[in-house]
């Protein structure tokens, strides 16, 4: 039909601001607390508070670029990814007090005023929603408004810890699809091993990380091993390898066998685009060093990855 996109459209901006005033009700509906609950909640919510900060400091950068260039369809979809996935679904979820619990001040006065930033960014393309949520975010004085807010610009962040929060949420969506593949209850906590080696270390060195890992993924305890446990899944989040132990009868050693040979396939694939970048001199000659550097990165990571996942293959 003619106006099909038009609807597809409406329906998909429909949802985003319904995920947008659910995110403010959530927020606005938690009861306040001087303290975190205990020191592990304290951990995880000093660690998503930098994290939010330094993603957003990251996002602000690439919308401006986006701005400057006049890319407003790049910069709408960078805003519409992150404050869907990052900002509702991971962030949120990740400092969300348990059922009838309180929240401390400190999260929840960070919360607000990264919200606050993400709906002055967002207003030239959805001016009376995020006004709506502006100011209901907090008490306002007479002009107040989203509108006349400042517009913000980049600060710093630490790529490093960043991809050390990414590989989190990969090991966290891993371990949900494989309770869902073997049909284990959510509720349900499992024990996870990780591979001994220096990655995890400077990865679990990172406040926060693993008590967070610990809560999404509902796991009980971690484990560092430099052997694989029997009855165990294996997970791959970049260079780190871990195992998740689960029931001997839910394991299906054929199923494993061949999710680890498509993961091989395609990483062998994935080195083998990378080397020839790498060996054409055209690339090597016009790109920036920092460009060269980062793909050579890419090839040492993957190559890591692959020999993992042979090995445990071959292990199986």
């Amino acid at each position: 039909p003619e106006n099909s996109l038009d609807s597809k459209l409406c329906e998909t901006g429909r949802n985003f601001t319904n995920k947008l005033w659910n995110a403010l009700r959530l927020i606005k509906g938690w009861e306040i607390s001087t303290e975190a609950a205990d020191p592990a909640t304290a951990q995880i919510n000093a660690l998503a508070i930098s994290w939010l900060r330094q993603k957003t400091a990251q996002i602000t950068e690439q919308v401006n670029d986006s701005m400057r260039t006049y890319r407003l369809s790049e910069a709408m979809m960078t805003l519409y990814n992150f404050i869907w996935d990052d900002f509702c679904s991971w962030y949120l979820e990740i400092i969300k007090p348990a059922y009838q619990s309180p929240i401390d001040a400190a999260t929840l006065s960070a919360t607000i005023e990264v919200f606050e930033q993400l709906m002055t960014l967002l207003h030239p393309f959805m001016p009376f929603v995020t006004e709506e949520v502006w100011s209901n975010l907090r008490p306002r004085q007479e002009g107040e408004d989203c509108v006349v807010s400042r517009w913000q610009q980049a600060g710093a962040y630490d790529a490093d810890f960043l991809a050390r929060v990414e590989r989190m949420k990969q090991i966290v969506a891993s371990v949900r699809d494989l309770r869902a593949a073997r049909g284990l209850s959510p509720k349900i906590a499992l024990p996870l091993t990780a591979k001994d080696t220096a990655e995890w270390h400077t990865f679990a060195a990172t406040a926060g990380i693993v008590a967070c890992l610990q809560k999404m993924a509902n796991v009980d305890q971690i484990a560092v091993s430099s052997e694989e446990p029997k009855d165990s899944a294996s997970i791959l989040a970049s260079t780190l390898q871990l195992f998740l132990h689960l029931p001997a009868q839910t394991i299906d050693k054929e199923a494993e066998r061949a999710k680890l040979q498509k993961e091989i396939d395609h990483a062998r694939s994935f080195i083998e685009k990378l080397e020839a970048k790498l060996s054409n001199e055209r690339f090597v000659q016009s790109a920036k060093a920092e460009i060269i550097a980062l793909e050579q990165q890419k090839l040492a990571d993957n190559r890591t990855r692959l020999r993992l996942l042979v090995d445990s293959l071959d292990k199986l």
